[in-house]
Formats: C-alpha cells, sequence, structure tokens
C-alpha cells in the first residue's frame, strides 16, 4: 500500500552511499547494496568493517565504472534483469559479477552468453565438400577477371553456425548448393572461385574476407543477406553485388 512504499522511500533516503567506481559516481541505499549477504558489497557496507569515505562522502572502488551501472541495475531489478545483447560486453560483465561475488547476476550473464561457434579444420571442410581435382580456366578482358579452379565440390553441403575463419576456399568450382549460414568466416578466402551453384552466406561474418578474381556472383547465385563484410575484398564490378 502507499504506506508502506513511501516507507520503502524513507529507507532509501535515510541509507544512500555514494560510490566512486573508477573515477565515476553512483548514488545508491545500503539495502541495495547489501542485498546479497555473500557479496563483496554486501560485505563492504554491512557495517562490519570501518571505511574511509573521500573527501566528497564517496567510498572509491577500483574497478570499471561503466560496467557498475549494470552491476547496480541487477541488484534493483533482479527478478526481470536488463542485460546487454553485446556478447563482448557479457564477457566484460561476467568478470565484474565474479569480482563482486554476485552468483546470481554470473548466472544470468552466463544464459544470455551465445555458445562459442564449434570451430572446423581445413581438412574437415574440404571433406564435407566432398573436393575433387579438377581444372578449369577463365579470362575476361572485359570483366579483369582471370582464375583456375583447382577442385570442384562433389556433394551438396550446410555447414551453418561454426567457426570457419582463416581458412581457404581458393580455387574452388562450386558446382553444388552450399549453405555456411551464421558462421565466422573472417578472413577467409574465396580468390578465383567458381559459383555455379547457389552459396549462400546469409548472416555470416565476412570481415576481411577475400572475393577476388571470380565468377559467378553477378548471377545472383552467392548470397550475402544481412553478413558482415567490413573489409571484405572483392573485384570493382561485383561491388554491388556484396552491398
Amino acid at each position: 500500500d502507499e504506506k508502506k512504499a513511501m516507507e520503502g522511500v524513507y529507507k532509501f533516503q535515510s541509507t544512500r552511499i555514494k560510490l566512486d567506481v573508477g573515477g565515476q559516481q553512483f548514488t545508491t541505499s545500503r539495502s541495495t547494496l547489501t542485498k546479497h549477504s555473500n557479496s563483496m558489497l554486501s560485505s563492504m557496507f554491512s557495517g562490519r568493517h570501518e571505511l574511509i569515505p573521500d573527501e566528497e562522502g564517496a567510498y572509491f572502488i577500483d574497478r570499471d565504472g561503466t560496467h557498475f551501472r549494470h552491476v547496480l541495475n541487477f541488484l534493483r531489478d533482479e527478478d526481470s534483469p536488463t542485460l546487454p545483447e553485446d556478447q563482448f560486453t557479457l564477457k566484460e560483465l561476467l568478470k565484474e559479477a565474479d569480482f563482486y561475488q554476485i552468483d546470481s547476476f554470473a548466472d544470468a550473464i552466463k544464459a544470455a552468453l551465445v555458445p562459442p561457434k564449434a570451430r572446423m579444420s581445413q581438412h574437415e571442410v574440404n571433406n564435407r565438400l566432398g573436393l575433387v581435382s579438377y581444372g578449369m580456366s577463365y579470362s575476361s578482358d572485359y570483366a579483369r577477371i582471370y582464375f583456375q579452379t583447382q577442385q570442384k565440390t562433389s556433394a551438396s553441403v550446410s555447414i551453418n553456425d561454426a567457426d570457419l575463419s582463416n581458412l581457404s576456399f581458393t580455387g574452388i568450382y562450386f558446382a553444388h548448393t552450399c549453405s555456411f549460414r551464421g558462421s565466422d568466416m573472417s578472413n577467409v578466402k574465396f580468390d578465383q572461385c567458381y559459383f555455379a551453384a547457389q552459396l549462400d552466406l546469409s548472416d555470416t561474418d565476412l570481415t576481411n574476407a577475400s572475393f577476388t578474381s571470380c565468377e559467378g556472383l553477378t548471377k545472383g547465385n552467392v548470397i550475402f543477406t544481412s553478413a558482415i563484410h567490413d573489409g571484405i575484398k572483392f573485384d570493382r564490378q561485383i561491388a554491388r553485388y556484396i552491398q
């Protein structure tokens, strides 16, 4: 009821605590900081230890102030926490949760983290593609493209949501439908390839990937929908098919 709610407000106002976390100022209540009895913050502000504030009355904690707002928000709204979606930030927050010894916060972060993509080796991918020796050359003075394939796929495959970073598909004749949806294909080389069948690269990370001297890109055989392509290398005449 209203009386109970106002009692809560009074309790908050009468137990305000100022914090300086890594140079950033925060104001919260003792009840928030001591919500988890086994946490470091609860131990600090339980009254069992003498703490010395600075000249402005703030207690200094030598941690990242940018992340501390997430710590406070979790303590305030633990039943319906709002966590950032960025995976790197979540990993940084997990370090803070461990430092402050807030187990439920660490559990919530772990639940929000996306499991790492399964790593596949060059040998494993080549076997899945069923590569066989194949010789084909193509040149075009108009498009300024020259390539010479060395291998050809012998089966359609789906290798989705995998870690394929830094692998090489150079010189492959893609004669069969292949899907790499959602995979990490950063720094992958697709140079001198012929795309005769559909290659689905939707939602992949193609950062710094290379597609030079290829044929079939302009025929719509390669799908780049929602792919990340920062720093990608490709021939000028196919730029509009990747953007």
